[in-house]
């Protein structure tokens, strides 16, 4: 939660945020203010990862006065990382926050719950994904934060820019996952 916290800390109040599905999808709601209507993208269902980048960008040219930030994770960008270079070819001023943690961590937490898998059945460590790098191959500017005090100064950075973004955020795929969290609160208040 504390990078959705300092990302909501160093969106502008009328930004326009899309979300994608999984962890960012559970805990932007949980954890992510909105403030008003239109202002939150969220897909709604767990069938749709890869679709934040896309609705950022179809927000930004819907709404080319408002800055737009896409919440977005490192499986979920894969799906669709050939829209970073449609936002650059057409500069479409987003900014992508990507959190890395080099593993569908929400689907190997529930495999690791229902079926005993191993931590990190669905992870890929051995083959890591420098994505500030991804950005510069696609003349995408890029930055990568790791602390929160970071993140608010590179987003706030990334946004003044008015240009194609991208923020790396490292993550651990070991931190619970929101569905974790949630049944925890929910066996809490019983």
């Amino acid at each position: 939660m504390g990078v959705l916290e300092a990302v909501r800390a160093a969106t502008p109040r009328d930004a326009i945020v899309t979300a994608d599905a999984g962890g960012f999808r559970v805990w932007g709601l949980t954890a992510f203010d909105a403030y008003g209507p239109r202002s939150y993208v969220n897909p709604g269902s767990w069938a749709s990862m890869g679709t934040a980048l896309p609705a950022g960008i179809g927000a930004q040219l819907s709404n080319p006065t408002e800055a737009v930030v896409v919440l977005v994770g490192d499986g979920g960008l894969m799906m669709c990382v050939h829209e970073l270079h449609t936002a650059v070819a057409e500069d479409i001023p987003i900014t992508v926050v990507v959190a890395r943690n080099e593993d569908y961590a929400l689907i190997s937490e529930e495999a690791g719950r229902a079926y005993d898998l191993e931590d990190g059945a669905y992870a890929w460590p051995d083959a890591p994904i420098d994505f500030v790098s991804l950005a510069d191959s696609f003349g995408m500017t890029g930055w990568r934060a790791r602390t929160p005090d970071e993140i608010r100064r590179a987003l706030t950075e990334a946004i003044a820019a008015d240009e194609p973004t991208l923020l790396e955020v490292p993550t651990d795929p070991r931190e619970p996952q929101a569905g974790e969290w949630m049944a925890a609160a929910d066996t809490d208040s019983e």
